[in-house]
């Protein structure tokens, strides 16, 4: 059998015990708090950390191994404090909001980069403002919010650059943040850090892949404007040698051309949205690189320093490229290939630890789930809405459409053949209650596009002079009675007898009616 040749998160080996991640988590957390007390008392040392270390490095790390990163992110590791004691909401962020993630990280990163040359470039405090409301933010968000969509997959400023240069990272590290995938992000990068992107730019919404496209165009000229349309000294005093109007203009005009550059050449280029993508951010590290920061601080490099730097940039500017354009195309001949490529969005392979993909169609949530667990617990472990009450298959609440795999699940038992045939639901369909996870599989709760199957006629000889059957009681035994009467009996008039004033109802998910989950529709 050939390997995986990109396993998820799941069947990488870790480069280090959990304990050294929590132990650098930590550390990580404590320097970022120390460096906000630095920024208060002795601004001048503060910003030479910010601005000469801290921030110049991530592009890099970035590009290079994001995850190192992901696993020792100061604010990623607040978001997953709640989680880790148990004390989070675990709420799933609305669809509306979800949808305009990419949108809402890109605008917080230019809103918030663009400060610079105005506040942040002379002023400590202003700074580690700055950090305390980072931190906290994702804080609250994972007290709200399931997994990392409270932060990570929503709000963060920095995730658009994690996007672009994470795509085909240089070195791969797993994520030990999430123990169990729960589906919260989209094309998530920790749970398949080398095909999230590819994913993102083949499988989504042409909204999703427009916003991917509007910030990799966009990103080049910002940079650009970063350093040239402002006058500004890092450490000295603010000094934008013109109006805050006129500087955002400009900073807004340098990005429309940089953009319009960017389609002109997604339009003639034979190259992919993903390679493009990798071009403009190979362009904005190397615009970053050549022009750097005037700085105030008197630390002048030697010139062959300099310039070594800029050739080591630059290469790695173009590896970058050249690497995702390989990347793409070894994925793509994979998929031709129709080899088992565990694409976050479903593949057909069960992982050595015994997991498997369960995704959810429409929408893409996808869980990771251990061999023998149902449909249904995986839907409850993404929060869908299932009506269900018993597990056994036989009360007809929770069918599910099965779009690929369903060689991958369990045979359905007898009671679940009959429940499927009284439901007049095709072979496509399942009880999510009943079918057990082998393999990977797609599967969708809308069954607006499922065969439906007419009762089924049992041919027997009947007494035709029966006109009439009375069937006492209105629950799930009558109703059924009352099913297989009409299949051998097609012209007599049925009656069902009940004392309750509503038709026939799931008395088994009755719980969910009394605990605020459902309405009393919900279980007819």
């Amino acid at each position: 059998m050939v390997a995986n040749p990109y396993p998820s998160y799941l069947e990488m080996q870790p480069r280090l015990p959990l304990w050294v991640w929590h132990v650098l988590r930590v550390a990580l957390v404590g320097c970022a708090l120390a460096l906000i007390v630095v920024l208060f008392v002795d601004p001048r040392r503060g910003l030479i950390a910010w601005w000469f270390y801290v921030l110049p490095s991530l592009p890099l790390v970035f590009l290079l191994a994001p995850g190192i990163w992901r696993n020792v992110c100061p604010m990623a590791t607040l978001n997953q404090v709640p989680r880790l004691f148990g004390f989070t909401r675990g709420l799933t962020v609305p669809g509306w909001l979800s949808r305009q993630a990419i949108l809402i990280q890109a605008t917080a990163y230019f809103a918030l980069i663009s400060m610079r040359a105005p506040w942040f470039d002379h002023n400590g405090p202003a700074v580690a403002g700055l950090m305390l409301v980072s931190l906290g933010s994702a804080f609250v968000g994972g007290v709200v919010f399931k997994g990392k969509s409270g932060w990570c997959g929503t709000f963060c400023p920095l995730m658009p650059i994690q996007r672009l240069y994470g795509q085909t990272p240089a070195v791969v590290v797993a994520n030990t943040h999430c123990s169990t995938c729960v589906g919260c992000t989209t094309n998530c990068l920790d749970f398949n850090p080398r095909l999230a992107v590819v994913a993102d730019v083949q499988e989504s919404e042409p909204y999703r892949v427009g916003q991917l496209k509007l910030f990799a165009g966009t990103f080049p000229g910002f940079v650009f404007a970063f350093f040239t349309v402002p006058h500004s000294v890092i450490g000295a005093h603010a000094d934008l040698g013109m109006s805050i109007a006129r500087y955002y203009g400009l900073t807004l005009v340098y990005m429309l051309v940089s953009l319009g550059i960017f389609f002109v050449l997604d339009a003639l280029l034979p190259v992919s949205s993903l390679v493009l993508m990798a071009i403009a951010g190979a362009a904005a590290l190397n615009i970053h690189n050549v022009l750097r920061f005037s700085t105030a601080f008197q630390a002048e490099k030697p010139r062959w320093l300099t310039v070594s730097e800029f050739a080591a940039v630059g290469a790695i500017g173009v590896w970058f490229v050249v690497r995702t354009y390989r990347h793409e195309r070894r994925v793509a001949e994979l998929q031709d290939d129709d080899r088992a490529v565990a694409l976050p969005r479903g593949s057909s392979r069960v992982d050595g630890a015994g997991r498997a993909e369960v995704q959810f169609s429409p929408g893409g949530l996808r869980i990771v789930m251990p061999t023998g667990a149902t449909l249904l617990e995986a839907a409850e472990r993404v929060d869908l809405h299932v009506e269900a009450g018993c597990r056994m298959g036989v009360c007809g609440a929770d069918p599910i459409a099965v779009l690929h795999g369903g060689d991958r699940l369990s045979p359905p038992s007898a009671g679940e053949r009959s429940t499927l045939e009284r439901l007049g639901l095709g072979r496509d369909c399942r009880m999510a209650c009943s079918a057990r996870v082998l393999g990977d599989v797609d599967v969708s709760f809308d069954l607006s596009s499922v065969t439906l199957l007419a009762p089924m006629r049992i041919e027997v000889d009947y007494d035709r002079t029966v006109e009439r059957v009375v069937i006492v009681g209105n629950g799930i035994a009558g109703n059924t009675a009352a099913d297989h009467v009409r299949r051998r009996q097609p012209d007599c008039t049925i009656d069902i007898i009940g004392e309750e004033l509503h038709p026939v109802y799931n008395r088994m998910g009755i719980s969910r009616l009394v605990y605020g989950r459902s309405a009393m529709a919900g279980l007819q």
